[in-house]
């Protein structure tokens, strides 16, 4: 077998995320992310982090940092 072109497991999918408090940015994995949500309406995915500059957000995932899977 040969590879014509190599992609990414989707554990090692990049997200990206904004703080609803402080503004700040980041990046993460998927395996980083702990409240991964499928939103139905929408038909994409989305992750409540607990923003590591300003720790805004709350044990259940909400507030704080939003992540959305990278756009290529």
């Amino acid at each position: 077998m040969k590879v014509t072109k190599l992609g990414t497991k989707p554990s090692e999918a990049v997200w990206v995320g904004r703080c609803n408090s402080c503004k700040s940015e980041a990046e993460a994995t998927t395996d980083e992310l702990k409240n991964i949500t499928t939103d139905f309406r929408e038909g994409g995915q989305f992750s409540w982090e607990k923003c590591p500059v300003c720790e805004a957000g709350s044990a259940t995932g909400y507030g704080g940092m939003i992540f959305y899977p990278k756009k290529i």
